[in-house]
């Protein structure tokens, strides 16, 4: 079970943010159908230097078109979660270095990474 926290556009391409299963959060990333990682596992070399929480840890060409959100067409989300040794979501940091992983941070990940991939589409037209 997940809630929707956010779910916007940046710079182009849809984001969103989700609360799931009362635990964690996780950001996911719309690619767009001409992106040159549309289709691809988010483990492609192609995404091995996408900065951001923990790695990206979720790809998926969503046939069904309902997760994370319901889209009109067959969509590719990449995404990362927050359910990491010393990741935090009530407040209670345990250890130095714990991070707390409330919707802004997640919004701003996300943000990141799209910032990211918009360099990569730069650098493939330019080699191309």
């Amino acid at each position: 079970m997940y809630n929707v926290e956010f779910s916007k556009k940046y710079r182009g391409y849809q984001i969103v943010g989700c609360w799931v299963n009362n635990s964690h959060r996780c950001g996911y990333v719309r690619l767009p159908k001409n992106h040159v990682g549309f289709g691809i596992d988010y483990d492609n070399k192609m995404f091995y230097d996408i900065d951001c929480h923990g790695g990206l840890t979720y790809s998926s060409k969503n046939n069904n078109k309902t997760y994370p959100i319901k889209t009109k067409e067959v969509s590719h989300w990449i995404g990362f979660d927050c359910a990491h040794l010393g990741d935090s979501v009530g407040g209670v940091l345990y250890y130095p270095g714990d991070i707390e992983c409330l919707e802004q941070y997640v919004l701003d990940e996300c943000k990141g990474i799209v910032d990211q991939l918009k360099e990569i589409t730069h650098a493939t037209k330019q080699q191309g």
